[in-house]
């Protein structure tokens, strides 16, 4: 997914990579996102260790911002273009949680990719609303993998929609209203239906 806004766009890139440990892999994925042109880059599920971050740094993406766990799971990566200036602000000790601020036509802007879990979600975004709330009082773009959706009737398939599975909670309808957050894939796309994950086990997309 990505973001264009203003005369000069910005344009943001979100994904989830599922494992980055694989150089085949990592190569495949930069030549995907080098031709993509994007000033920031945030991949989600790294799986890097901790002891083995230095193969997520790639100058050709751009400056590296990396939050690894000490074993092979989660993780976050963000790549930004060194014209933007960037500057870290945020790293949880999960690999679920990674801030960076970046400086646009003399705007700073916050920018926040998470790796939401799939249990305890009531818990995550609470701490989520608080670390946003501690950061500086900037322009604020929050991405990644919410691992839900905020409507399941547009959002999900109608297979999986039966379910009633993969909500997001109650915490996250409140850290969006209290920091004031507009979905703005949602904006521009009011009832237009598009999916990223196909789930096997539900035999369903959202």
């Amino acid at each position: 997914t990505n973001r264009q806004t203003g005369p000069m766009s910005l344009t943001l890139l979100t994904w989830n990579v599922n494992g980055l440990n694989e150089k085949s892999k990592r190569n495949k994925i930069e030549k995907v996102l080098r031709n993509k042109k994007c000033d920031v880059i945030c991949c989600q599920e790294t799986h890097v260790a901790k002891k083995h971050k230095h193969i997520l740094v790639n100058k050709k993406l751009g400056v590296e911002f990396i939050n690894s766990e000490v074993n092979k799971k989660r993780g976050l990566v963000i790549y930004v273009k060194e014209k933007l200036e960037p500057k870290l602000i945020y790293k949880d000790e999960e690999g679920r949680i990674l801030g960076v601020q970046i400086t646009h036509q003399g705007e700073r802007i916050n920018v926040v990719s998470i790796y939401a879990p799939n249990t305890n979600q009531i818990e995550f975004y609470r701490k989520l609303e608080q670390v946003l709330l501690e950061l500086e009082n900037h322009n604020l773009i929050v991405l990644g993998d919410m691992n839900g959706v905020p409507e399941p009737e547009i959002d999900r398939s109608e297979k999986k929609r039966k379910r009633n599975q993969g909500k997001l909670p109650k915490t996250f309808d409140d850290l969006q209203e209290n920091l004031d957050l507009i979905d703005i894939w949602r904006f521009k796309n009011p009832t237009e239906k598009q999916f990223t994950h196909f789930s096997g086990q539900y035999l369903g997309v959202s």
